[in-house]
């Protein structure tokens, strides 16, 4: 059977979960990148385990191109974890992949019985680009539990280092700042990633449980995609695609490469 086009990765994502027949959640996402410039055709899906067995996680990732020989390593993770991501990429001629394992149970039983503030995995991702020579990267996303939003301001701080005039850092400094004066108690969930062999250093946040919507972070996020180098009227026009949509993500840093970035990502259907 002949592959879809690389870029109808988007569209082949979705259509990999419903032949499933699985309740899925799905994010719409944009990427700001010094690097790859507007990343626009990105999609998250969303899965419980508990709702896909083994067998299918395994067709389903061997379908998506998992590189051969990396499955069976992850079976001791897919039983711990709680929730499944399935992500795409589409950069035209070049489509990316990743699955990331979500360990949000263990986090949050370990938080409740102890309340340490102990940093601990919530994700293990896997990604890697479609085609011949493919390679498998690792990430790994730690939570830094029951933080403050000076708290979280401070790491950002330390994770950019002493060039704090990264337009990233400013808009997610911005964005925690309005969650801290219009939700003082709700806390945000922070994670930070990294990657070995590589320079990558990124953040992620989670602002779900705010209700913020992209209205009320539309400025920060503008400067922030102009000062990484995309069009200004790029920037507004995709922006602009995703309505008053419920931000749910906000995560960037340093990739891999060694550039700036800053991906956001906003609810279409909840899980």
């Amino acid at each position: 059977m002949a592959q879809p086009a690389l870029a109808d990765g988007c569209a082949r994502l979705l259509q990999v979960i419903a032949q499933r027949g699985v309740a899925h959640g799905i994010e719409d996402s944009l990427k700001f990148s010094v690097r790859d410039g507007l990343v626009a055709r990105r999609l998250l899906v969303g899965v419980r385990s508990a709702d896909l067995p083994w067998a299918g996680f395994l067709s389903l990732v061997e379908e998506l191109g998992l590189p051969a020989g990396h499955a069976a390593s992850l079976q001791s993770a897919f039983a711990r974890s709680s929730a499944l991501g399935l992500a795409v990429e589409d950069r035209g001629a070049r489509t990316l992949w990743k699955v990331y394992l979500e360990f949000w149970d263990e986090v949050r039983a370990a938080v409740r019985t102890s309340g340490s503030r102990e940093p601990r995995l919530m994700h293990l991702g896997l990604k890697w680009e479609e085609g011949p020579a493919q390679r498998l990267e690792r990430a790994h996303y730690t939570c830094h539990p029951l933080l403050t939003h000076q708290d979280i301001l401070a790491r950002l701080r330390t994770l950019y280092g002493e060039d704090q005039t990264m337009a990233g850092y400013t808009a997610a400094r911005r964005i925690v700042k309005v969650c801290a004066v219009r939700w003082p108690t709700m806390p945000l969930i922070y994670l930070e990633a990294g990657e070995e062999g590589n320079p990558r250093r990124s953040f992620d946040i989670n602002c779900y449980r705010t209700e913020l919507r992209l209205p009320d972070v539309l400025l920060p996020l503008q400067s922030a995609g102009e000062g990484l180098g995309i069009d200004a009227e790029a920037v507004a026009d995709a922006l602009a695609g995703l309505g008053d949509a419920r931000l749910g993500h906000l995560s960037g840093g340093i990739d891999r490469h060694g550039s700036e970035f800053l991906s956001l990502y906003v609810e279409r259907q909840p899980l």
